[in-house]
């Protein structure tokens, strides 16, 4: 080895050195691809759940309104029917006061 600096220099521990960069870069690269795949799973999960949220909240207000539609119906039936008995007992009245102008 004449002629080349101070003796042979061993080569093996630079590729040992390559070869686990290598390897930790390939591992990183699939925890990478790993991680990748999950984040996407979870977006389908989460686009799920606010799908399932977005469809409780319109049933919820659908209910609710149905529900005031109800109460408004109800409230216009008692009306309805107050009115028909104050008028009712108004011509009842009249009625009667006419009966007693005649009587008189």
């Amino acid at each position: 080895m004449r002629g080349f600096g101070h003796g042979a220099k061993l080569m093996a521990p630079v590729r040992v050195a390559s070869s686990r960069s290598i390897v930790v870069g390939d591992s990183a690269v699939r925890r990478a691809d790993t991680v990748e795949r999950e984040v996407q799973e979870l977006r389908v999960v989460v686009d799920d759940i606010k799908d399932q949220l977005d469809r409780q909240r319109e049933e919820q207000e659908r209910k609710m309104m149905d529900q005031l539609v109800r109460q408004r119906e109800e409230q216009e039936r008692r009306i309805e029917e107050e009115l028909v008995k104050q008028r009712e007992e108004q011509e009842r009245r009249m009625e009667e006061e006419l009966a007693r102008q005649k009587e008189e």
